[in-house]
């Protein structure tokens, strides 16, 4: 007799394994309550955004704890920058902290930074301050964005010159100037999380033109080799990274093409004072 082996049921072209059916039976839950906002995995209360997979990550938890396991090891008073903020899911995760005494979170496109504060307010987190803006080094007053209204996280600078996107926003320019406004009156260490798809060397510029290095300790920083010229990209902020003092403790992928949180930490010796 000759053994047959069971094919998987099918959704969508995909298994429909154990964890697939609770991922659904969760998402299905999420939408058919009736209030605006819901309950994440991670705590935060977030406005619900139908067909946003990035708010869909959030609410079932799908980016893992790396992000949120840093930010709740974080010993002493800090302030939070985070470039990149999206809907504010970690921004309101550092508030949460009573070691955080204060919070930026910057956010380019126009439509999620208004989730952004809606989201502020149902959290009540005070401690959250948002800015609507990208920051870059443009002498511009504006920078294009691409925009996805079904993935709001990918979102991402635009070169008129090479890229083509349907949907695309202007964005205020956050230069050096306003970042070392900012925080310029504080002296509390700065931890800083950067989530920009690809600008994370204009971005690491920027900060540096500020002035603000001296101050951060810690550094979470999403890198990918997945877009156009983004390798050039990776090991600019690298070297950016290493020039004020900092190493890498996540593992660096072997793989040629790679798109994961690296967090960048100084020695106890270099710790601002």
């Amino acid at each position: 007799m000759i053994a047959r082996t069971k094919s998987p049921i099918m959704y969508k072209n995909r298994p429909l394994t154990a964890s697939r059916i609770i991922d659904l039976v969760r998402k299905a839950a999420i939408f058919t309550t009736p209030t605006k906002s819901v309950k994440t995995f991670y705590g935060p209360r977030m406005m619900k955004r139908r067909g946003d997979l990035t708010f869909i990550a959030s609410a079932l938890g799908h980016y893992g704890s790396f992000i949120s396991d840093k930010l709740h090891a974080i010993d002493g008073p800090f302030v939070f920058l985070d470039i990149g903020a999206n809907a504010g899911l970690y921004s309101l995760l550092a508030a949460a902290r009573p070691e955080c005494d204060q919070v930026i979170a910057i956010e380019p496109v126009p439509s999620t930074f208004s989730v952004l504060v809606q989201n502020i307010a149902i959290n009540e987190a005070a401690k959250v301050t948002p800015i609507c803006g990208a920051v870059s080094t443009s002498d511009a007053g504006f920078v294009a964005m691409s925009f996805d209204p079904k993935h709001s996280g990918v979102s991402h600078v635009v070169e008129k010159t090479r890229d083509r996107v349907d949907h695309e926003v202007l964005a205020f320019v956050v230069s050096p100037m306003h970042l070392g406004l900012l925080l310029g009156k504080s002296t509390e260490r700065i931890v800083i999380k950067i989530d920009v798809e690809g600008s994370e060397a204009d971005v690491l510029t920027t900060i540096e033109r500020a002035g603000l290095f001296p101050r951060i300790t810690d550094a979470i920083i999403e890198l990918s080799t997945l877009n156009d010229s983004s390798v050039q990209n990776v090991l600019s902020a690298r070297s950016i990274m290493s020039r004020n003092g900092f190493i890498e403790e996540t593992a660096i992928p072997a793989t040629a093409t790679f798109h994961y949180d690296a967090y960048f930490v100084r020695s106890a010796a270099q710790q601002p004072d």
